[in-house]
């Protein structure tokens, strides 16, 4: 509803940063959820180039490293950014814990090994 109105997807989720548009308080969403168990952010970066935000990449922590979900992910990178978008993040991506999508590429998922994957993630 936000690009059908605007004819670009938000630069974020939530303001803060460089941010120049935000889905949060938009009228389309009036409070972005986060993650239930630790209380992380979801991670959203708009893809396109300049101001031309055609695209987005959407990523989600799971705590189960074995999710067959996992395997369904695009594992994009996110090249390039729209100016003002928070930097993308690798959906194949591994951080202290396993528990974050961040830029950092560690071992294929699913497994249970501590380096697993944990990021599913989504490009529409």
């Amino acid at each position: 509803m936000y690009y059908d109105k605007n004819g670009n997807y938000p630069t974020c989720l939530k303001a803060g940063g460089s941010c120049t548009t935000v889905l949060e308080g938009s009228g389309f969403m009036s409070s972005v959820p986060s993650n239930p168990l630790s209380g992380l952010s979801y991670y959203y970066a708009a893809r396109g180039s300049g101001t031309n935000c055609n695209s987005y990449h959407l990523g989600a922590s799971l705590e189960d490293k074995n999710n067959k979900a996992l395997l369904t992910g695009p594992d994009a990178t996110i090249l390039p950014v729209c100016t003002g978008s928070y930097p993308g993040f690798s959906g194949l991506s591994y951080a202290a814990g396993g528990q974050q999508c961040n830029a950092v590429v560690g071992t294929p998922q699913p497994t249970a090994l501590a380096t697993g994957e944990t990021c599913y993630d989504l490009v529409p």
